[in-house]
């Protein structure tokens, strides 16, 4: 749902609790947790470094999970990890990932995110394996209409939250090779260096 004042969300029929997230931003910064309708303000308290307004927004219901999941697709290679939420046991002023700030100086002087990197857990094969009909369907989208090779789609409870083109620093594990069906582990992680080649190459074959 998009709104853009607390009077709009006392007009939608939707259970609380609920999360709001601005229409840009990227890992986390611009999200917020709210238990009841009285909860919801638009404060120092709720609009994160940028000070601005946390109106307009997107809102929904929350689902109370311990991870999201994110599914990396470069061609025909599906990368998938969990995203740990620990808000309830850490930092609540990172949802959901309950991550401690980084220090101010790294965040101005080169620009770091307001919080450290969500603790990521790789998939397993199994996990891999049980989603083969969701990266399919999202592998046949990002090709047939949004005309990329790659994109990285975060996903809750099989549903899309969100997707984005360059995304994460590095891909760990293994990958789902659509091609063959099978699941195949990496000698060594992708860093952000060797993604970007990655991408060129894939980009370059094809």
């Amino acid at each position: 749902h998009y709104v853009t004042c607390k009077e709009d969300i006392e007009k939608l029929d939707i259970n609380f609790p609920i999360v709001i997230k601005k229409t840009w931003g990227a890992g986390a910064e611009q999200i917020n947790y709210f238990e009841t309708l009285d909860s919801v303000v638009d404060d120092e308290t709720t609009r994160n470094w940028t000070e601005e307004s946390i109106y307009p927004c997107i809102v929904q219901e929350y689902e109370d999970v311990d991870y999201d999941l994110r599914i990396t697709i470069l061609g025909d290679k599906a990368f998938l990890h969990k995203r740990i939420h620990n808000w309830k046991t850490g930092n609540k002023d990172n949802f959901p990932y309950g991550m401690p700030e980084n220090p101010r100086e790294k965040i101005l002087k080169y620009r770091w995110p307001p919080y450290q990197n969500p603790k990521i857990k790789p998939c397993d094969d199994s996990e891999h394996l049980s989603l083969v009909d969701l990266i399919t369907k999202l592998h046949t989208l990002q090709e047939t209409k949004l005309n990329t090779k790659h994109m990285a789609w975060d996903v809750v409870n099989g549903k899309v939250l969100e997707f984005s083109y360059i995304s994460h620093m590095e891909l760990v594990g293994r990958y789902y090779d659509l091609d063959t069906g099978e699941v195949i582990k990496l000698k060594n992680h992708l860093n952000f260096l060797k993604h970007l080649g990655y991408l060129l190459g894939e980009y370059i074959s094809g």
